[in-house]
């Protein structure tokens, strides 16, 4: 009976699911001011009355100087429902004053970019372009755009896979079982291949530990190691500087605040779906993850690519 009260809560907040509304930062801060009082008054008295889903009301998009930002509320009415559901406050509705605090914090800290600033950046960004250090970017091939297409495809259904519910869906459970075991599997060919090949090493040799951000850093000192690398026709270790000088840069603009434990995938969620810095971001991140975790043997077009990409972020 209960699995079944917390269907019906569930169902009833769909149409607030998906859902975006556009609001200014000051009408952020409201909202997220208000959802503090609505959990706890649903804390307070955790039954229908107060913990209905519906009362989260829509995801948030607010417009900040570096381009659009996606909150998204769907673990708070997730937790409001539960609670609901077993008649007291569970430890994801306890939680979620806390985590409301931390999106008002990053709120504060997306501090505007100057547009002096941002000039400067470009003109800077076409003078190492124009130095004829790479070549240029060369058209994607046919399979090249099928397989961009396939993956995207693989993302949205993981993304549509990824809704919550309170009850079991055995064959749901068994498919994933069935799958965990073939990427097991699959992992251990690839490891076995990889370990007669030597598969992930670069071109040149061995290849040093990953290194990533451990603090706010300049996005030029990323691009010019992966200048370096490039002439040394290291383009693993020059694609995954790249990667990283794209995230300091948008990060110096204020679209997310400096976590070094943060995962590539992490950072693509925290951009709004459909911006185009999304979707440049996403193919950079899919280059990383196919040369430099992957292993993939990479080249010099691949390396045009990436960087044509960066362009695109810091022009956007």
């Amino acid at each position: 009976m209960r699995t079944a009260w917390a269907i019906l809560l569930l169902a009833l907040a769909l149409p607030a699911w998906g859902k975006v509304v556009s609001r200014t930062p000051a009408e952020l801060r409201a909202h997220l001011e208000q959802l503090k009082s609505v959990a706890a008054a649903c804390e307070q008295k955790p039954a229908w009355a107060a913990c209905n889903p519906t009362k989260v009301g829509p995801d948030d998009q607010v417009a900040l100087a570096g381009g659009p930002r996606l909150v998204r509320y769907d673990w708070l009415r997730l937790a409001m429902a539960e609670s609901s559901d077993k008649h007291k406050a569970l430890p994801g509705l306890k939680a979620a004053p806390a985590r409301l605090d931390t999106e008002l914090q990053e709120l504060g800290s997306a501090a505007p970019v100057a547009p002096a600033e941002m000039a400067r950046d470009r003109t800077e960004l076409n003078r190492i372009l124009r130095s004829g250090d790479f070549p240029p970017p060369k058209g994607e091939t046919l399979w090249g755009r099928l397989w961009d297409a396939f993956l995207q495809w693989l993302n949205h259904l993981l993304d549509r896979a990824g809704g919550h519910g309170t009850h079991t869906n055995w064959a749901a459970v068994i498919l994933i079982g069935v799958a965990a075991l073939a990427a097991c599997g699959g992992l251990l060919w690839w490891f076995r291949r990889a370990t007669r090949r030597g598969f992930w090493l670069p071109e040149g040799g061995e290849r040093g530990p990953e290194r990533r951000p451990q603090g706010p850093s300049d996005w030029r000192a990323w691009l010019e190691e992966a200048q370096s690398f490039a002439a040394q026709e290291r383009w693993q270790e020059s694609i995954h500087r790249v990667y990283w000088a794209a995230v300091a840069q948008l990060e110096s603009r204020g679209l997310w605040r400096h976590d070094p434990a943060r995962t590539p995938r992490e950072y693509l969620r925290l951009l709004a779906a459909g911006s185009a810095q999304r979707g440049d971001l996403a193919r950079l991140t899919r280059s990383l993850e196919r040369f430099w975790y992957g292993g993939q043997a990479a080249g010099q077009q691949d390396y045009a690519q990436a960087r044509e990409l960066l362009e695109r972020l810091v022009k956007a």
